[in-house]
């Protein structure tokens, strides 16, 4: 891992150490039934979407923190999208878990908890806040743990992202038999970004039963289409859409692009 992610993995441990009485579980809800993203994805012939809220971040800074999540999302279902993806990071994104909580009541789409998930409990909130889908970074999870929590979260009835930079992390991926694959466009040594990263991954990935989510760097309907040239199922757009004064009429137009044929 890089100093800065080691930095960010570190941050995630102290944080769920201190507040371990306000982690502590509550009884499971009673959850209303969803159709799941890799099903509303395999259900269309265009370019899947996933929308993210996100306040802030280490690379960008301050995105937008002006708006509600609950407004956001409201304009992303709007626009076509099959999933929305929050991030509940409080440290470096500004996030909370009471945004995914707010958000999955609200919409009837799958909502993704998108966070630096290490141990089960944080699988568990994201369960009970309301997520039909939970994000793990390959990248950092050692192989035992990324099984352990891989089926926790199946066990729980959720979805599985499993993120991906390099051919090291789909190896080590595609030895749980994913449905879901995530392929991250960003240097997490230097947070560039490079859309031939998922291109260069996308010829390595033969099962034509993985959904392929294509992330970060993406900041247009041109990239949506370099994107699904390549061949991705999907797209986890969230810079473009928190900056846009009409995210909705953005989603509607990423929604029209047509996948590549099998």
């Amino acid at each position: 891992m890089s100093n800065y992610l080691t930095k960010i993995i570190e941050s995630k441990q102290e944080y769920l150490k201190s507040h371990q009485l306000e982690l502590r579980e509550k009884p499971k809800p009673a959850r209303k039934k969803k159709l799941s993203f890799t099903e509303r994805v395999r259900n269309k012939r265009t370019l899947g979407i996933l929308a993210e809220f996100k306040r802030s971040s280490p690379s960008l800074g301050v995105i937008n923190h002006s708006v509600a999540p609950t407004v956001m999302a409201g304009k992303y279902v709007t626009g076509g999208a099959d999933g929305i993806s929050i991030l509940t990071d409080e440290v470096y994104f500004n996030g909370h878990i009471r945004d995914l909580e707010a958000v999955a009541a609200e919409v009837e789409v799958p909502v993704l908890c998108k966070d630096f998930i290490i141990e089960p409990i944080q699988i568990n909130l994201a369960y009970q806040a309301g997520a039909g889908m939970i994000l793990l970074i390959v990248r950092v999870l050692e192989k035992d743990k990324l099984h352990t929590l891989y089926q926790h979260a199946i066990r729980l009835g959720l979805e599985v992202l499993l993120e991906i930079h390099d051919e090291k992390d789909l190896e080590l991926a595609m030895s749980l038999k994913p449905e879901l694959i995530g392929i991250n466009n960003r240097n997490l040594h230097e947070f560039s970004t490079d859309l031939s990263t998922t291109e260069s991954l996308m010829r390595l990935i033969t099962d034509p039963d993985i959904i392929i989510v294509s992330e970060s760097g993406i900041k247009s309907v041109e990239d949506c289409e370099r994107i699904a040239a390549a061949g991705a199922d999907a797209v986890l757009v969230g810079e473009a859409c928190m900056k846009h004064p009409n995210p909705e009429q953005l989603l509607a137009q990423i929604n029209r692009i047509e996948r590549r044929p099998l």
